[in-house]
């Protein structure tokens, strides 16, 4: 396992006849002793097709970990191309939201999409020894294609990720988790599987745990010498103090928010009996130890890292997501609180009949103030994209545009005023981004702008622009 989350490149978005990269936080795996996460931005993710090497028939024992038997961990699974997660019911599986969350679109990712298949597997070793995917109507022998029905998420880490890039925001302010609801018809095919409790107990420090993924083996950066298999490595956690301090990377952030909604677990380069997590083990399920050392249940899902000052890409401690009892609770009990449950389209948002778009999150609350479909912008004509600055984010309607930055909050620019503004540079001009909607003054209507304003003036039917 090492384990690293990684971003990567995808889904590019055109902006007035630009176009701009989108990035998505990838999965991590697990480098046991066990393995890495990247940290965001840090190369590609990894497939299973990425596992592909000549295999000797034997699967070598990891430092400082095991390779998994069909017995160990029979609730563990392998989203295939994904993520690491653990199924919870009948219907549900477990992993980490930055596995399915497109932090730059505020929208779940394409393959998440309600009505979507996803593949999956619990056989510790998915892969046959020339590195090809194994199919079965088993999934502990092999993949099953399942359909999903929604999505689960904590509506504090989805609110994060839309108002702030900053990844450690994402952290502080909300729960990596999330619940892929499995639909009805298909839930069957995941019965082999069995069932993993759920524990809300709090993880103290020195807790025995039974960490875990299908991810990397090598290290960040390093290509896995084997097909993807589960490894885990029993550890105890770690308090704050020796997961986040002055020989870390991450030193300078607010440790004890973290704390509230993550514990650590020690990474390879902090000692031995330890293990890191790497690319592909994102969403892997911790596991409370008995004193025998057994699995009793699930108590976390890995979710980052933080990595020595220096040199080594091989993670210093390990953080994963602690249970928030209400959001959890209400996902296993399937309340389909609108907050919470993501079900149609894009996970979630305002469609138009006519539109060609979805409306989310901040600017989506805005447009539903301005009166939804039926105001004077009309319907949307695209779904949310970046601007180039690569800080605000659009929406493009019919008659008009919403435009949100985290520093200014979301507002409409329509008509000749944002004609006017267009012809000065949009938000790259002397103007900025839009800090007011259009409203009523003396001379006509009027905008204001980060370091100026446009007014429309009546009397001579034109835009007037002011900067400062």
């Amino acid at each position: 396992m090492q384990s690293c989350a990684v971003a990567k490149t995808s889904d590019i978005h055109e902006h007035k006849g630009m176009s701009l990269p989108v990035r998505s936080v990838a999965p991590l795996a697990l480098i046991v002793a066990v393995g890495c996460f990247a940290p965001p931005n840090i190369g590609d993710s990894t497939t299973d097709d990425d596992h592909a090497p000549a295999n000797t028939g034997e699967l070598r024992e990891l430092t400082g970990g095991v390779a998994a038997n069909a017995t160990d961990f029979p609730s563990t699974v392998l989203i295939r191309g994904n993520c690491t997660a653990a199924k919870i019911a009948a219907d549900k599986i477990l992993t980490a939201a930055h596995c399915l969350w497109n932090f730059r679109s505020g929208l779940t990712l394409n393959r998440y999409y309600a009505s979507q298949n996803i593949s999956i597997t619990s056989t510790p070793t998915p892969l046959t020894m020339d590195g090809k995917s194994k199919q079965s109507s088993d999934p502990r022998e092999g993949f099953v294609y399942v359909r999903i029905s929604g999505i689960y998420l904590d509506p504090g880490y989805v609110d994060a990720t839309r108002r702030s890039d900053s990844y450690f925001d994402y952290l502080s302010n909300g729960y990596d988790l999330a619940v892929v609801v499995i639909a009805q018809e298909d839930a069957s095919k995941l019965a082999p599987i069995p069932i993993t409790p759920v524990d809300f107990a709090p993880v103290e420090p020195r807790a025995p745990v039974a960490i875990m993924g299908y991810g990397c083996d090598e290290g960040l950066g390093k290509e896995s010498k084997e097909p993807a298999h589960l490894k885990y490595a029993r550890v105890k956690s770690i308090p704050r103090g020796e997961a986040i301090n002055e020989q870390t990377r991450y030193r300078s952030i607010d440790s004890a928010r973290i704390e509230q909604r993550y514990f650590s677990t020690p990474g390879l380069s902090k000692g031995p009996n330890a293990a890191s997590l790497c690319p592909g083990d994102s969403g892997g399920p911790a596991y409370r130890l008995d004193g025998a050392g057994r699995p009793m249940g699930v108590i976390g899902v890995n979710a980052y890292y933080d990595f020595p000052r220096e040199g080594s890409g091989i993670a210093y401690s390990n953080w994963h997501t602690r249970f928030n009892d209400t959001w959890l609770k209400s996902a296993l009990a399937d309340s389909k609180e609108s907050e919470i449950f993501h079900a149609i389209g894009s996970a979630f948002g305002t469609t138009c009949s006519g539109g060609g778009g979805t409306v989310v999150g901040k600017i989506e609350e805005k447009y539903k103030e301005l009166g939804g479909c039926t105001s004077f912008l009309g319907a949307p004509t695209n779904d949310e994209q970046g601007t180039p600055d690569g800080v605000g984010r659009y929406t493009v309607f019919a008659n008009g545009s919403i435009y949100w930055k985290h520093t200014t909050g979301a507002h409409e620019v329509h008509g000749a005023i944002r004609d006017a503004w267009k012809d000065h540079g949009w938000e790259a001009g002397a103007l900025g981004y839009p800090t007011s909607d259009e409203y009523a003054v003396t001379e006509g209507r009027r905008v204001d702008f980060e370091r100026g304003s446009i007014t429309w003036v009546a009397a001579r039917q034109q835009a007037q622009v002011t900067t400062r």
